[in-house]
């Protein structure tokens, strides 16, 4: 019997279409016997790339103790004034009007009360090095029996307000002061190395309240100090805050309370005291609490915030 040929033809495209569907013919390969793959399949483990070396974790060095703020100044002048300083207090990067200062308190040789100050000046030496500038001021009495002499020169040099500088220089007098018995002095020399202080300390401490020209905010510059030790610790803040203008803000924090003095560059300062509120840390302190100056019936600012201190707590 003759199959017609549109009937062969419909045949082979059905074995076609089933060959398609199933894969190829078997090869030969025996049943239950894996065919090799040419890339891994799902079920076997992947070769892992061998292990990249990463760095060792290293604990962050510690930060040295360079101890306290430190110098040494020699006078030449009259015998008052003349000799070495015995410091009392060294302060470094303190917040001022002009600039960022190092703030030192002493005595004189002759026993006079001597106050240092380190600031930046204009002057410029070459392209690595800038001339600061030293204001030295020797004083007497107190009340209506103040007197002071003033000195000031240019020449300190290497000055960084939280590094510290060297002066070399004879100074002149600045007039108009109120001389009364005070010598004169001459020339300086002395150095200030700042030491721990090389690092301002931070402040969150908002003012606000009924304050002198609208004063509000935080205070930018600021430097945050700790001293004294146990049984008897003070966080001392200094810095600026804005208001019409400029303000000095001095701030003590203290177990007992809080102490702030306001000042203008120019006119009267304003004084704010505050019972408690004030709770000191190893390195700093926390306030949140309100104060008035003397013989107000009402509290008129008000302080919240955190300071910690350039250098914590002596032990």
């Amino acid at each position: 019997m003759t199959v017609p040929a549109r009937t062969l033809v419909a045949a082979l495209l059905a074995t076609l279409v089933l060959v398609a569907c199933n894969g190829a013919a078997s090869s030969g390969t025996p049943s239950g016997t894996p065919k090799p793959h040419t890339t891994a399949s799902v079920m076997e483990p992947i070769g892992s790339p061998s292990p990249t070396a990463s760095p060792i974790a290293e604990a962050p060095l510690p930060t040295p103790d360079l101890g306290p703020a430190t110098a040494t100044f020699d006078i030449e002048g009259d015998p008052d004034v003349a000799g070495e300083v015995t410091f009392s207090s060294i302060r470094c990067g303190e917040p001022s009007f002009d600039n960022t200062i190092i703030d030192m308190y002493g005595k004189t040789g002759g026993g006079r009360p001597i106050r240092i100050i380190f600031m930046r000046t204009s002057n410029v030496v070459d392209l690595y090095a800038e001339y600061g500038r030293i204001k030295l001021t020797v004083s007497a009495g107190s009340g209506m029996d103040y007197t002071y002499r003033t000195f000031v020169g240019d020449e300190v040099y290497g000055f960084d307000a939280f590094g510290g500088g060297t002066a070399d220089y004879v100074l002149t007098e600045q007039i108009p002061d109120k001389p009364g018995k005070i010598g004169k002095v001459g020339k300086v020399e002395g150095d200030v190395h700042c030491n721990n202080q090389s690092v301002p300390g931070t402040s969150t401490i908002a003012l606000s309240g009924t304050l002198p020209g609208g004063l509000k905010g935080r205070l930018s510059p600021v430097s945050v100090q700790c001293f004294g030790s146990a049984g008897d610790r003070a966080v001392s803040i200094i810095g600026l805050a804005q208001g019409d203008r400029p303000y000095l803000v001095t701030m003590r924090l203290a177990a007992d309370g809080f102490t702030i003095e306001i000042a203008p560059r120019a006119g009267a300062s304003t004084t704010y005291r505050g019972n408690g509120g004030v709770t000191l840390s190893s390195s700093g302190a926390t306030v949140g609490g309100d104060g008035s100056p003397a013989g107000a019936s009402a509290p008129v600012l008000h302080l919240a915030g955190n300071a910690t201190c350039a250098i914590p707590f002596s032990p």
